[in-house]
């Protein structure tokens, strides 16, 4: 009976080819779509979920309050040893100073291998924590001596091969040798806990002594954070409450800039104040917009089977005549339905599949294909096989059911029992309400990044090259200066701690002139020679630049800090002294520039001379000379610093990966407006099919009584212009109000103006056009004989 009902619904199919191909093909991108957004959506909401007592586990996060509120994932260093000491509130705590790019060098066969690798300096409780899986099934007690560390079965293949790594050793570095004790299964890909090598945490005090004492309380670092497992029915808020008697005890002077807070293990992946990846705000996003594709993917499939239900009213009729009752008409109908969305399902996860190593490239995550065999994926495969067959397939079939045989084998149907032409007219109009957001939403994004990236920022960011300087001092620079500037191709150099703009910034509590000391200001301090104004092209609006024959500690400030000191005129500021790293005098003013990205307000800065903390190298290259000039500055490198690995960037690429997260939001849109606007004109072709059937016998009267071809054109076209103009008077307010929203996550942005929903509604108009046009074409110009026939 099954094998019989089968071959019923695939002749149907078969018979209607080009009506089942559009089907497929509309259902398959809108179910492939929703299949990439669960991937994608299950990826990250896995994170972290593997652990064992992950309910108990949180990281300590920190909250600076002076001018404004600062968010950090890190912390003063000694908070770890203070809880333990003071409160009962943990089974476990456990201190991670993380460093990424860090120099890891191995000997082989005589030959000294170097590689950048992250490394994470913690204790052995950090494993009672977190329980990664150890090879030999426990924790080595020898973490807790200096110099040793455990590496993961990667890393331990990348530095040893095939060699039991137990025992070997590596160097950090160039200075600091450990031996490996113990060895980690792999980490799966979902946690952002990645490093793959673990060193213990004492060995830091050889790195950097002060950070890990007792006494760096005023020092909040975001590689320094403290993780805690509770205790069973302690609360986290318990925990909280208990801060401020900790900043009150250990740390008094900022107990009223320091707020502590406890951040859940789960929240780590998906808070952006902090560390996190995404906001599960865009991941619910995703999720409409997966649900809003499926339903533009079926309406699609409604309005063609509706208009294609005029071409089967004899075949329902003759049906009836034999004795099927319309039950079984209408379950004949739902197995084409399940046949036709069985074929798109098994055609997206095909699609899926496939678009899977782009996704994961597109997004830098991990992804696996795996994932398309697990449970869970197979359930939400049935669970949209179902919805959408019975959703897409019920107001056909009812349709087609209630169809009365006599009435059907006259040819009557045609005019009477259609259905209603104004619910899918309606229908249409919410595809285009989606197309036509996501439209706007991708022109306001567009213009954003535009005015980021090419806004004038203040410096000079093109044809400068990045280098990193290992070993600072003034003997090295001195001699990198000399040998950069002979290279051809060369025209200025600049050595500094960060470039004009950049996410990463030095903080500094700074006293200016007499004031009294409770007067607390924050400057963000960027260390640079004097070459770092001619090489940025920053100017001056008072006093002078710093020289390396000054006598006396010099300091230059920008505009924003001599307002934030309460001073009306630049030059007020010049010969003041201002205590930074020790006291000195403002020796010039410079002009304001963007030293962040366009999401937060230009910081008040200082630019003061320190050798020590060169370690970036800025040269500008003749853009004819590029290509010669790379290797020739990577050769000068590699003989100043034989122990060390060479990498550049451009100034120019690193301020566009400050908007990386915008960037992939504009790509995921512009991906997913594609999409819905070939669904969308799928849909519309179902629309234009129906209405010349329904309209046949009325094109054939009109043209016998006169009408032109422009006529009948336009009696297609009007219905449609009506629908774009209310589908876009909807869709606008709603894109406004989106992105008004989103906009506000800038201090600078533009504006939105009426250009961008008048090129909205251009390219709808347009699209409507093309797509309506062949078919409209096709009925106007047919043989008016014929439609009439039937009369």
């Amino acid at each position: 009976m099954f094998k019989s009902y089968f071959k019923i619904a695939w002749r149907n199919l078969v018979r209607n080819r080009t009506y089942t191909i559009i089907n497929v093909i509309g259902l398959s991108m809108g179910i492939a779509s929703a299949i990439l957004i669960f991937c994608f959506e299950s990826y990250h909401l896995s994170f972290d979920g593997f652990y064992r007592d992950k309910d108990r586990i949180y990281r300590i996060v920190s909250k600076t309050s002076y001018e404004t509120d600062d968010y950090s994932q890190g912390i003063p260093q000694p908070i770890g040893k203070a809880i333990s000491n003071d409160y009962p509130f943990f089974d476990a705590v456990a201190m991670r100073i993380s460093r990424s790019d860090e120099l890891v060098s191995v000997i082989k066969n005589n030959d000294r291998q170097k590689f950048e690798e992250a490394i994470a300096y913690v204790a052995p409780d950090y494993f009672t924590i977190f329980n990664l899986p150890f090879v030999n099934g426990t924790v080595p007690s020898k973490l807790s001596e200096p110099n040793t560390a455990i590496l993961t079965q990667s890393m331990a293949s990348k530095l040893f091969g095939n060699d039991n790594p137990i025992g070997k050793t590596f160097t950090i570095a160039n200075k600091y040798t450990c031996n490996v004790v113990g060895l980690l299964k792999d980490i799966p890909v979902n946690t952002d806990n990645q490093q793959q090598i673990y060193v213990s945490y004492t060995t830091f005090k050889a790195v950097n002594p002060w950070l890990v004492s007792d006494s760096s309380w005023g020092a909040i670092s975001s590689n320094v954070q403290c993780f805690v497992k509770l205790k069973k029915n302690v609360k986290a808020a318990d925990v909280e409450k208990a801060f401020p008697g900790l900043i009150e005890k250990y740390a008094p002077a900022n107990k009223a800039f320091f707020t502590f807070y406890m951040q859940p293990l789960s929240e780590i992946h998906f808070d952006t104040r902090y560390d996190g990846a995404v906001q599960k705000k865009y991941l619910w996003a995703l999720s409409i917009v997966g649900v809003f594709l499926i339903i533009t993917a079926c309406i699609n499939f409604i309005n063609l089977s509706t208009a294609q239900s005029l071409t089967r009213s004899k075949e329902i009729g003759v049906r009836k005549t034999l004795g099927s009752t319309r039950f079984q008409v209408f379950l004949q109908f739902m197995r084409e339905t399940a046949l036709i969305v069985l074929i798109a399902v098994v055609l997206s996860v095909l699609i899926a599949w496939l678009a899977i190593p782009a996704v994961n490239h597109l997004f830098s995550i991990s992804i696996s294909r795996a994932f398309l065999y697990s449970p869970s994926f197979i359930f939400f495969g049935l669970l949209l096989f179902i919805s959408v067959s019975v959703f897409a397939g019920y107001y056909p079939g009812w349709l087609l059911s209630k169809f009365q045989p006599v009435i059907a084998l006259k040819g009557g149907i045609a005019q009477k029992q259609v259905g209603s032409f104004s619910l899918r007219k309606n229908l249409l109009i919410v595809q285009f309400v989606i197309v036509q957001v996501m439209i706007i939403i991708a022109i306001i994004i567009t213009q954003q990044m535009r005015y980021a990236v090419r806004s004038d920022l203040g410096f000079h960011k093109e044809g400068i090259v990045q280098v990193t300087i290992p070993k600072p001092s003034p003997e090295s620079i001195q001699a990198l200066r000399n040998r950069f500037a002979a290279i051809n191709g060369v025209k200025n150099i600049t050595f500094y701690e960060y470039p004009p703009m950049s996410d990463n910034s030095s903080w500094n509590t700074v006293a200016y002139d007499n004031r009294i000391k409770d007067e607390v200001f924050q400057l963000s301090c960027k260390p640079a020679d004097s070459s770092y104004l001619s090489m940025f092209h920053l100017q001056l609006v008072a006093g002078r630049n710093l020289y390396p024959s000054d006598t006396i500690n010099g300091y230059l400030i920008n505009e924003t800090a001599v307002k934030k000191l309460g001073i009306k005129h630049p030059g007020d500021v010049i010969g003041k002294m201002l205590d930074v790293h020790g006291k000195g005098v403002i020796m010039g003013v410079v002009k304001d520039f963007y030293n962040e990205s366009f999401h937060t307000t230009i910081d008040p800065l200082c630019f003061y001379n320190n050798t020590g903390s060169y370690h970036t190298a800025g040269i500008q290259l003749s853009l004819k000379s590029l290509k010669s000039a790379l290797p020739a500055i990577e050769k000068v490198w590699n003989e100043s610093f034989p122990d060390h690995i060479f990498s550049y960037s451009f100034l120019d690429k690193d301020i566009a990966k400050l908007y990386e997260t915008e960037t992939t939001l504009l790509q995921i849109i512009e991906v997913f407006a594609i999409v819905a606007i070939i669904i969308g004109c799928m849909g519309l072709f179902g629309l234009v099919s129906f209405i010349a059937v329904r309209k046949e016998k009325e094109i054939g009267i009109r043209k016998v009584l006169g009408a032109d071809l422009r006529a009948v054109l336009w009696l297609f076209g009007k219905e449609f212009v009506q629908l774009i103009v209310i589908a876009f008077v909807l869709a606008a307010p709603l894109a406004w109000l989106l992105m008004h929203h989103w906009l506000q996550d800038f201090a600078y942005h533009v504006k939105i103006g009426a250009p961008v929903f008048a090129f909205c509604l251009g390219i709808t108009a347009i699209v409507v056009m093309v797509t309506i046009g062949y078919t409209s074409l096709r009925a106007a110009t047919a043989n008016p004989v014929k439609a009439l026939r039937s009369e």
